[in-house]
């Protein structure tokens, strides 16, 4: 089941890792561009958020069933990273994700919600590259 789980985890990695910048790069084209927000754009954000979630959900499993998780020996570098760093790192990328999300709701010009949807996204994709970082670290 581990080895499942850490698949799973991986695959949904790369796909977050090319959705973000995806939905970066929507929402700054259509920031720039004064497009109106669209079901197209919608679905960005939608797919985002969704696929996020997903791989946060797919991370907390690990946390329990990880062997690399230890909290009794957060004194030694790689419990530590596994136990603290990388999941505080993750969820503070997905609560980004998520107030580009409901944020971008709660208003009605199209510039305003590119704008927001550009600014939090970025702070997430940011944080995704730092949990990324310390996740491979030695």
């Amino acid at each position: 089941m581990y080895a499942t789980l850490v698949s799973i985890h991986t695959f949904l990695r790369i796909i977050v890792l090319v959705i973000v910048p995806i939905a970066l790069l929507v929402s700054y084209y259509a920031w720039r561009q004064k497009q109106a927000y669209t079901k197209f754009h919608e679905l960005i954000a939608r797919l985002n958020i969704g696929i996020n979630h997903a791989q946060f959900l797919v991370g907390l499993i690990l946390l329990t069933h990880s062997p690399k998780v230890d909290f009794n020996q957060l004194s030694t570098a790689p419990h530590l990273r596994y136990s603290i760093l990388h999941p505080v790192v993750m969820l503070l990328a997905i609560a980004f994700v998520t107030f580009s999300f409901v944020l971008t709701r709660n208003k009605t010009e199209s510039a305003t919600r590119h704008k927001l949807s550009f600014r939090y996204n970025l702070i997430a994709y940011v944080l995704l590259l730092i949990g990324q970082a310390i996740s491979l670290l030695p």
